[in-house]
C-alpha cells in the first residue's frame, strides 16, 4: 500500500511540474474529503477464538479502511477537520467464513500546511481519535457459536502529510498517522482526495 500511494504520489508530481506554476497559497474556506488508507494494527492482547483444533490468537492485523472528513482552512494554513474512517476484513468472513475483524475510527483533527513550493506543502496533524475494534469468530472450523469482542478507546493519534494542489479546487494528499491505543499500535498510510470551495 506504502509503495502504491508513493508511486502514484511521485507520478501526479512529476505531472504538476510540467504544468504552469501558479502561487496556490492557502485560501480560507470549507473542504470535503475522501480517503483510501491501510492500517497495521498490532494488538497488545492476541484476540483468542476457540475452534475444533484449540485456540487461535490473532496479534497483527492489516485492514484496508475507507473515509471521509470534512472540515475549514483558515487563511494562514491552519486546518481544524472531523474525519470518520472504517475498515473491514468482513467480506472473507462472507464467503469462507474466516474469522472478521473491523478498525472504526472518528478524529477531531487540527493540521498546519507549510507550503515551500507554489503547490506543494507538508505538515503535521495533530488528532483526538475515538477508536473501536470488533472482532467475529468466523464459521469454518468452529463447532460452536461464534464468539465477539469489542475494544473501545479514545487517544491522542499524530501523523504527517504531504500535498499537491492541483487547481484551486482540488487538492490530493499523501499521509501517514501513528496512534497508541489501549488495545494495540497502529500505523496508517493513506491516499486522501481534498475538494475546497467558499
Amino acid at each position: 500500500m506504502v509503495r502504491i500511494c508513493t508511486s502514484l504520489f511521485a507520478f501526479t508530481t512529476l505531472l504538476g511540474a510540467s504544468a504552469t506554476s501558479q502561487a496556490l497559497q492557502p485560501q480560507r474556506g470549507w473542504l470535503m474529503e475522501v480517503s483510501y488508507l491501510n492500517s497495521d494494527l498490532y494488538l497488545k492482547t492476541p484476540i483468542i477464538f476457540t475452534d475444533r483444533y484449540g485456540q487461535q490468537s490473532r496479534e497483527h492485523n492489516d485492514l484496508p479502511q475507507v473515509g471521509t472528513g470534512f472540515g475549514y482552512v483558515f487563511q494562514n494554513g491552519l486546518i481544524t477537520e472531523l474525519k470518520f474512517n472504517t475498515g473491514s476484513l468482513e467480506l472473507l468472513r462472507d464467503i469462507v467464513g474466516l474469522d472478521a475483524y473491523q478498525l472504526t475510527e472518528i478524529h477531531v483533527a487540527t493540521a498546519y500546511d507549510f507550503y515551500f513550493a507554489a503547490r506543494f506543502s507538508v505538515g503535521p496533524e495533530l488528532r483526538l481519535t475515538k477508536a473501536k475494534l470488533q472482532a467475529e469468530e468466523g464459521e469454518f472450523l468452529n463447532p460452536g457459536p461464534e464468539e465477539k469482542f469489542s475494544l473501545e478507546d479514545y487517544t491522542w493519534t499524530w501523523g504527517a502529510k504531504a500535498k499537491w494542489r492541483i487547481s484551486h479546487s482540488f487538492t490530493m494528499t499523501l499521509s501517514h498517522y501513528r496512534a497508541r491505543y489501549d488495545f494495540g499500535d497502529s500505523q496508517t498510510t493513506g491516499l486522501e482526495f481534498q475538494w475546497h470551495w467558499n
